[in-house]
């Protein structure tokens, strides 16, 4: 197990596979943030387990994911972090300001979210549930991430545990080179772009169905 501080420890990271050598790296590593390098002859990769405490600014938080982003830099990285933040970004069912902060600095970053739609959310007490617990690989890495679940046991009182796959990885050598602009998106945006889509078109071509948007393909 690797943790950090001298303080209340938050985070930590467990190796129990013995093909893997994984190292701590203390720079990065505090009570409320670990990594390590985890290597073996076919795989080489930073993991990071984070927690952001929601008292605590949010942006604390943002410039130690840059520190993390800083060093690992041309690697393949996963990060597992308890956000406490609220996005539909990762289907929460909604965002707040949070959310919001991290959704732009994912973006930014070319960093993904791995969560998928799920009835089971990642937090669930007496106050309520949300899905805040997110896994977070960048663009070296995401292709080799599969098999993303949330399930019923808890890893502590309040959290689900999530359990995701990752194939052997060529250090991230295969990566995904697309540059251009990325955008968030979800089932209710795709709806709203088909209907202004369909808008535009019945608009700028002088269609006949001009009453039903939706029947603009038939």
């Amino acid at each position: 197990m690797y943790t950090s501080g001298d303080g209340r420890k938050r985070t930590a990271i467990v190796i129990n596979n013995d093909q893997l050598d994984a190292t701590l790296i203390t720079q990065l590593s505090n009570e409320d943030c670990v990594a390590v390098e985890v290597r073996s002859e076919a795989v080489k990769f930073f993991s990071v387990s984070m927690y952001f405490d929601i008292h605590r600014d949010i942006e604390e938080d943002i410039r130690q994911l840059e520190e993390v982003m800083n060093y690992t830099k041309g690697n393949g990285l996963i990060i597992a972090a308890d956000s406490n933040a609220r996005s539909k970004m990762w289907h929460d069912t909604t965002t707040n300001q949070r959310g919001k902060i991290i959704e732009e600095f994912l973006i930014c970053n070319d960093l993904y979210v791995m969560n998928e739609a799920t009835e089971i959310p990642t937090f669930q007490s007496n106050r309520g549930c949300s899905c805040i617990d997110l896994t977070i690989p960048n663009s070296r890495l995401v292709r080799y991430v599969s098999e993303w679940t949330c399930g019923e046991k808890k890893s502590c009182p309040d959290h689900n545990i999530v359990n995701f796959k990752i194939a052997s990885v060529n250090n991230g050598k295969d990566k995904m080179n697309y540059m251009g602009v990325r955008y968030i998106t979800n089932q209710e945006g795709y709806k709203k772009f088909d209907t202004n889509l369909a808008a535009n078109f019945i608009s700028i071509f002088n269609c006949i169905n001009k009453t039903d948007p939706s029947k603009l393909d038939e």
